[in-house]
């Protein structure tokens, strides 16, 4: 979890994007009142980012080489 929390916050630096959310679109059962919560949104409503089907994030898991790159090229 914790080299995916960096990956999103180096990521919204990395992309040149403020970070705030204006109108959350997406929603996310598992991130809603984590730290994180408000750079997780701002990516996925910016497209960068996206959930699972079952509308959790699943902030837990590890991401693989191919969807960091996807993530990268998005940015």
């Amino acid at each position: 979890m914790k080299k995916l929390l960096i990956f999103i916050s180096g990521l919204a630096l990395a992309c040149s994007l403020p970070i705030g959310v204006t109108a959350n679109t997406k929603q996310f059962s598992d991130v809603s009142t984590q730290y994180f919560a408000e750079a997780v949104y701002d990516l996925a409503e910016r497209n960068i980012i996206g959930g699972y089907a079952d509308g959790t994030f699943k902030p837990e898991n590890s991401i693989t080489r191919g969807q960091a790159a996807a993530i990268i090229v998005k940015c």
